[in-house]
């Protein structure tokens, strides 16, 4: 019973390490998408952007930078998990000697 409730809890650290890593990626595509859709714009319509005193990329770099802000939470909670992970499986290494 023991066994089967710490490969259960296994189980779900390593589905939490792949949820991250699809967020990571999701939020680094959507940033891309973004811009590019936003250079492309600004190619096309270049008269409203032009009313703004700010450049046109000044969004996507706000938003880049909350995108590696996000990125970095995501990275230290995946650090954890894996040493969390790994710490348990040295430990039942350790109660099979």
């Amino acid at each position: 019973m023991e066994k089967a409730k710490r490969e259960q809890h296994r189980g779900r650290i390593r589905l939490s390490i792949r949820i991250l890593w699809t967020m990571i990626l999701t939020a680094v595509c959507v940033l891309i998408g973004r811009t590019i859709w936003q250079y492309l714009d600004f190619r096309t319509n270049p008269a409203v952007y032009a009313l703004n005193s700010a450049p046109w990329y000044t969004g996507a770099l706000i938003e880049g930078v909350l995108t590696l802000v996000f990125v970095l939470l995501c990275l230290i909670a995946l650090l954890i998990l894996k040493k969390k992970l790994r710490d348990g499986e040295e430990r039942e290494q350790k109660n099979r000697r």
